[in-house]
């Protein structure tokens, strides 16, 4: 989307929507894992990890968007990002899968609203507006309570129960 809609002379809005659509072939087919329902990182020289498997970050493709990505694909991803067996906490989506969040809930467990933003936005763009302001409430809500018990903008939530963690007032 941002090929047809940026300021730019023809042929470099061409070719980015042309390198936007080689980004999106390589990743459906060489990145895509059907037997964790997620894309997965390149790990050069080594296998990946159950961790980097299973990372909010493998659902970043969804930002993509419809026409790029299969939508039985899409599917699948949207409802890991929904359960809360995976990624979905009272606070927002938390960095890794639920089963892998119990260890370090504030850390890669935890609750950053700038992956959340992206899938935020990714949601609406595959018409999934009901589980986007879910998505916007829990976040928000989590934010305000995080502002309000520790007096400040926190860097993240904790995935468990959305308590403020990381720095305060954070801006990035």
């Amino acid at each position: 989307a941002i090929a047809e809609t940026i300021s730019a002379p023809e042929a470099e809005r061409k070719e980015l929507a042309q390198e936007v659509d080689e980004i999106a072939d390589t990743l459906n087919v060489r990145l895509w894992s059907g037997a964790n329902g997620l894309w997965s990182p390149i790990a050069y020289g080594r296998a990946n990890t159950d961790l980097e498997r299973s990372t909010l970050l493998c659902a970043l493709p969804l930002t993509l968007g419809p026409g790029r990505i299969p939508a039985d694909r899409a599917k699948l991803v949207i409802a890991a990002l929904a359960d809360p067996k995976a990624f979905w906490s009272p606070a927002g989506l938390r960095g890794v899968r639920s089963e892998l969040a119990g260890a370090d809930p504030a850390g890669a467990g935890g609750v950053h609203y700038g992956l959340n933003w992206m899938i935020w936005k990714s949601l609406l763009d595959w018409g999934e507006t009901e589980l986007a302001a879910k998505l916007a409430e829990a976040l928000c809500s989590g934010y305000d309570r995080a502002h309000e018990s520790a007096g400040g903008c926190p860097e993240g939530l904790r995935g468990d129960d959305g308590r403020p963690t990381g720095a305060q007032d954070w801006a990035g």
